[in-house]
C-alpha cells in the first residue's frame, strides 16, 4: 500500500512537471503523500540500520561466545587429560604399594617362626582333610583347597603330591581287601545287651557265632532264625534267638530269593556271621502268641560246621 502511494505521488509530480494542467489540490495532495512516503522511508531506513547494527552486535557476541566455548572445551579436555594421568599415577602407586606389602608379608611368612608355624598347621590340616577325602572317595580325582598364603612353605603342586602319596596305600586297595578291612572293624556281640535292648544296636556292625534253629519255608530262602553267641566254641544251650536276613525289612527278607552266601547252609549248621543290627523283629508263635527277638542284616556268612 505504501509503495502504491509513493507511485501515485510520483505520477502526480511527473504530470505537473510536464504541464499537464493538473488540479492544484491534487498536486498538493500528491506532494503531501510524497512527503509522508519519504518520511516513512527514512524511518524504515533508520529502523533497518538499527536492526542491522543489532544483528552485527549479536553476530559479534556469538563469535565471542563461540570463542569462549572453544576455550572452555579445550580447558575441559586438558583437565580430563590431567585427571586421567593422575588416576594412572595413583593406580601405579597403589600397585607398587600392594607389591611392597605382599613382599613384606611374604618375607615375614618365610622368616618369622611363629607365622611359619601357623601356616604349617593350616597346611597340615588341609593335608589331613584332603587325604581323608581322597581315601573315602577313592574312585574320584584327588583335589586340594590351596590357600595362596601358604606359598612361602609349599606350592599347590607340592601339596597335591603330599596328599596323593598319603592316600596312595588306601586308594590302591582292591574291593576284596576293602571289604575284609570293613568287616574286621565289626566287634563281637554282647549277647546280654542285645537281648535287653536290640534297638541300641540298630545300624551297628557286629560279629557273632550262631546255630541255625529254623530255616524252612516259613522263614524263606534268604532268612532264618538262629541262636547266637559272642564267641566261638560256646554251647547254644540257651534260646538267645535272633532273626537273620538281608536288609532291614522282615518281609523283604522272606521274599528275597537271591542270597548266594547261604548256598550250602542249612538248619542246624553252625556259622560265623558278620551283620548289622536292625532293631527288633516280632513274629507270631504257633500257640497264638507273639515273640520279639533281635533282627540282624547279614553282611557275610562263613560255615563253621554242618549240623
Amino acid at each position: 500500500m505504501k509503495k502504491l502511494a509513493v507511485g501515485v505521488a510520483s505520477v502526480a509530480v511527473f504530470l505537473a512537471a510536464c504541464g499537464g494542467g493538473t488540479d492544484p489540490a491534487v498536486e498538493e495532495a500528491a506532494a503531501a503523500e510524497l512527503q509522508a512516503a519519504q518520511e516513512e522511508a527514512a524511518s524504515l531506513t533508520s529502523e533497518l540500520e538499527k536492526r542491522q547494527s543489532e544483528l552485527d552486535q549479536t553476530a559479534a557476541e556469538l563469535a565471542e561466545s563461540s570463542g569462549e566455548v572453544k576455550t572452555l572445551t579445550e580447558t575441559v579436555a586438558s583437565v580430563e587429560s590431567d585427571l586421567a594421568t593422575a588416576e594412572r599415577e595413583r593406580d601405579d602407586a597403589i600397585a607398587e604399594r600392594d607389591a611392597a606389602t605382599a613382599e613384606a608379608v611374604a618375607l615375614r611368612q618365610q622368616y618369622d617362626p611363629e607365622i611359619r608355624a601357623s601356616l604349617q598347621a593350616e597346611v597340615d590340616a588341609e593335608i589331613s582333610r584332603a587325604t581323608a577325602d581322597a581315601v573315602e572317595n577313592y574312585d574320584d580325582p584327588i583335589t586340594v583347597d590351596f590357600d595362596s598364603s601358604w606359598e612361602p612353605i609349599i606350592s599347590e603342586q607340592e601339596l597335591l603330591d603330599f596328599v596323593t602319596a598319603a592316600a596312595a596305600p588306601e586308594r590302591s586297595k582292591g574291593a576284596d581287601e576293602r571289604e575284609a578291612e570293613r568287616l574286621s572293624s565289626y566287634e563281637t556281640i554282647n549277647v546280654d545287651q542285645v537281648i535287653k535292648n536290640p534297638d541300641a544296636y540298630s545300624g551297628t556292625g557286629v560279629l557273632m557265632w550262631a546255630r541255625i534253629v529254623q530255616y524252612d519255608a516259613a522263614t524263606g530262602v534268604c532268612s532264618f532264625q538262629a541262636n547266637f553267641l559272642g564267641y566261638q566254641g560256646g554251647r547254644f544251650d540257651y534260646d538267645e534267638r535272633g532273626q537273620f536276613g538281608y536288609g532291614e525289612d522282615a518281609l523283604a527278607q522272606s521274599l528275597n530269593l537271591v542270597c548266594p552266601d547261604l548256598d550250602g547252609i542249612d538248619q542246624d549248621d553252625t556259622i560265623k556271621v558278620w551283620a548289622t543290627g536292625g532293631g527288633s523283629f516280632s513274629y507270631s508263635t504257633r500257640n497264638g502268641g507273639t515273640n520279639t527277638i533281635p533282627l540282624f542284616s547279614i553282611e557275610k556268612v562263613e560255615l563253621i560246621s554242618k549240623g
